[in-house]
């Protein structure tokens, strides 16, 4: 008992804040751990589709559980690095705390902590930004919250070994995203030249042999 009390703490306060205290959300949660291995045994599937296929402790099971219910219930979206800007809006959008946002101000050559950094300029004199959980993954889980709680968030994803933080980047860490994306787009561009030559080529030689 002691031990589920112990796992129950160090989630519960985090629903509690990302939900505004959604008691729906906050019962599920409690109904889930009451038995971590019971509930691992029973949705394998949902371990198994993240690539979790070994055995894990109680603690790491309160978190999947955490996650997935605040997937479930909209307080939070995972969108791959390589999101489409189309598919980053709906899921934004579709959020339960969502606030509205300057579409046209995203550049879909960007990426996802670019357009976040883009809206979260837009909302700071609102006191909301976009937020995430790091799940050490190629995949993003981000979440709106108000500013005034980013700094207790922070601290209870200390004390799960998880970063939970603000997305934003420094003016430094925008120049070096622009030069990255310059260059990959110089290559992109460059190589598709070639391969135009390489064709236009091909097809003169086919008409003199021919």
């Amino acid at each position: 008992m002691k031990q589920e009390e112990n796992i129950k703490n160090k989630y519960y306060k985090l629903i509690d804040l990302i939900t505004d205290s959604n008691q729906e959300v906050l019962s599920k949660f409690n109904e889930c751990i009451k038995n971590p291995k019971e509930y691992y045994k029973n949705n394998y599937s949902i371990f198994e589709e993240r690539g979790i296929e070994y055995e894990i402790d109680d603690d790491e099971i309160a978190f999947w559980v955490m996650l997935d219910l605040l997937l479930e219930n909209d307080y939070c979206c995972e969108l791959d690095y390589k999101e489409y800007v189309e598919e980053f809006i709906e899921s934004l959008k579709a959020l339960k705390n969502t606030l509205p946002f300057k579409e046209d101000k995203l550049d879909y050559n960007d990426d996802v902590f670019m357009w976040c950094n883009t809206i979260n300029k837009e909302w700071k004199y609102k006191d909301m930004c976009i937020s995430t959980i790091d799940i050490d993954s190629d995949s993003y889980i981000l979440f709106i919250c108000n500013t005034g709680k980013l700094k207790q968030l922070s601290s209870l994803g200390n004390q799960i070994d998880t970063n939970i933080y603000k997305v934003q980047y420094t003016e430094q860490e925008l120049q070096k995203e622009k030069e990255q994306q310059y260059e990959y787009y110089s290559k992109q561009l460059s190589s598709r030249i070639i391969e135009m030559s390489f064709e236009k080529n091909k097809k003169r030689n086919q008409i003199i042999i021919g």
